[in-house]
């Protein structure tokens, strides 16, 4: 895995400042669903699309990505996976573009620790990136880490509130975003966001990323 998701840059979101939540229309508005640690199919999908490049660079012009969340869990690519949206972030608005990652329900899982879909490759890419990103456990890490067993160290180290990914994702990702007349939501919404009819998309969106 490259630097990004190990570093918690967030450059391309913002970085610590307050995001938006609403966009006008694109002209190009594509969406990607759950990854799942899988970068190689994340990859092939993106060129597929036409937004990437065999160097994985953005030449997806001024088109609007969004991936809806669920980059985490049963696959064994996941950083790789992070690192490549996160480098697109960073790239895309120079062409007049976008890409928004939005936070999903297995990045939750993760950072409150409950890694029970993870696989043995996801565990050990985690081990590679803490060992070459970090130089050792703080006593937080430590405390986190006291009920579980070693191989999930790393892990937890990185996904802890606080931690290298935890916080990437936490300046990067959104819970919803709207471009145009599109809201964008991992597993959707439900009537009782909307109220009676009195509240709007706009006010709901703005309310699932307070």
């Amino acid at each position: 895995a490259g630097a990004g998701a190990g570093a918690g840059a967030g450059a391309g979101a913002g970085g610590g400042a307050p995001r938006m939540a609403e966009y006008p229309a694109a002209d190009r508005v594509l969406a990607i669903g759950d990854v799942h640690g899988d970068a190689a199919q994340l990859r092939a999908a993106l060129k597929m699309a036409r937004v990437v490049d065999d160097k994985d660079n953005w030449v997806g012009g001024s088109a609007v990505l969004v991936q809806v969340g669920d980059i985490l869990d049963r696959g064994d690519t996941e950083l790789s996976a992070l690192d490549l949206l996160f480098k697109l972030q960073d790239q895309a608005p120079a062409a007049g573009g976008r890409v928004h990652v939005l936070f999903g329900n297995h990045e939750m899982m993760n950072v409150d620790l409950d890694f029970r879909y993870v696989t043995s490759g996801g565990f050990s890419e985690f081990t590679r990136a803490f060992s070459s990103r970090n130089t050792s456990f703080t006593d937080a890490d430590s405390k986190a880490n006291a009920s579980l067993p070693s191989f999930m160290h790393s892990r937890a180290a990185m996904m802890r509130p606080g931690g290298s990914v935890a916080k990437s994702l936490a300046e990067r990702s959104q819970v919803a975003v709207r471009v145009g007349d599109a809201v964008f939501v991992h597993g959707g919404l439900a009537p009782a966001h909307f109220g009676k009819g009195e509240r709007g998309p706009g006010e709901v969106v703005a309310e699932l990323n307070a």
